[in-house]
């Protein structure tokens, strides 16, 4: 074998090597986000990461919730828009001491979207029921408070967020059933086209290159 088919041979299996060993540390794969009935908080380690339609939520930390709570995600259409929804609901009703029940997450957008708006929403079992689901949008700066049997308490994004954590607060609330946050998103505008100029110029430095060295064998 001469050393030129040597040199390639060794070529091959350090590339075969490289390929084999990028198999074997591939990143694992979220789980899909799970729909319909969902799945209990108890059931979950966190922090628990699932994806759905290009979305990914991280569950990172709770208090207060029972570990018989069901959760649920949806992703649906909003004003023609992608949204994305998750709920935890109660079968017996929580009776909520200020501050004893949180939840706190992170969500990413698909790609080439960012966060539009964000809405709060609860439900309860006794009407005018006083208390509120509050949830802080860290990157944004402000809360979405939603007030049980009356409003949905929203805020808008100024800012450009493709991610951004999320801390919700329980509190001073009878009989409560139900809580959910929705995200909806806005395209991000596609930037321009990087012109092919490092191409082009790398090419005339090879031309400029071998002129050179004309020259310099000429002498």
């Amino acid at each position: 074998m001469t050393l030129s088919h040597k040199l390639k041979a060794v070529l091959l299996s350090a590339a075969t090597a490289s390929l084999a060993l990028g198999a074997g540390i591939a990143p694992a794969q979220a789980a899909a986000c799970p729909g319909g009935a969902g799945i209990t908080l108890g059931s979950l380690s966190t922090p628990y990461t699932c994806t759905q339609d290009g979305y990914s939520f991280t569950l990172t930390g709770f208090t207060g919730f029972s570990g018989t709570d069901a959760m649920s995600f949806s992703a649906q259409t909003v004003g023609g828009l992608p949204a994305f929804t998750y709920s935890i609901q109660s079968n017996t009703g929580w009776q909520v001491a200020t501050g004893n029940y949180t939840f706190d997450y992170t969500l990413t957008a698909p790609t080439g979207y960012a966060f539009k708006a964000y809405s709060a929403s609860a439900q309860s079992s006794v009407p005018g029921a006083a208390g509120n689901w509050e949830v802080d949008a860290i990157g944004q700066g402000v809360a979405a408070i939603s007030f049980p049997t009356t409003s949905t308490g929203s805020v808008t994004y100024s800012n450009v967020f493709s991610t951004d954590t999320f801390a919700g607060k329980l509190s001073s609330a009878n009989d409560m059933l139900g809580v959910s946050g929705t995200v909806t998103l806005k395209t991000i505008p596609a930037t321009g086209t990087p012109s092919p100029l490092p191409i082009l110029g790398a090419t005339a430095a090879f031309g400029a290159s071998r002129r050179l060295r004309r020259r310099l064998a000429a002498i």
